[in-house]
């Protein structure tokens, strides 16, 4: 868990607008929820091996993955900061369709964002 802790980091996205829809626009077929499925499995892998690398590159795929399903969870926004943290995360995903947070993973501190914090049974 504290790896995983020290590896995310959120970046508030704010409230989505009121006329959001990210269901008004879908590509979803076999093959795409094949991709998904993919990076997801490769994802969880990444982390039980502690492969930090490898962690962001499949959670970045399945983001990937997910806007070609999903088009509208991706808007202008979101765009401006994946580019601005591109060279500092290894990955990134969208939390809340279009609100929410951008989830980073990064090695290195990431400025103006926020840490996790994982409860343990006990905490």
């Amino acid at each position: 868990m504290n790896w995983i802790e020290k590896s995310l980091y959120l970046i508030p996205l704010g409230p989505r607008h009121s006329d959001f829809s990210v269901l008004s626009d879908l590509h979803i077929s076999t093959e795409s929820a094949k991709v998904l499925a993919e990076a997801t499995d490769q994802c969880w892998q990444a982390i039980l091996e502690r492969d930090i690398v490898g962690f962001g590159k499949f959670l970045r795929q399945g983001f990937e993955a997910q806007v070609a399903m999903f088009p509208n969870m991706l808007n202008h926004l979101i765009e401006q900061l994946i580019q601005e943290y591109q060279y500092i995360a290894l990955g990134w995903k969208v939390s809340g369709a279009g609100g929410g947070y951008l989830i980073l993973v990064s090695e290195k501190p990431v400025e103006n964002a926020l840490k996790i914090f994982i409860r343990r049974e006990s905490d």
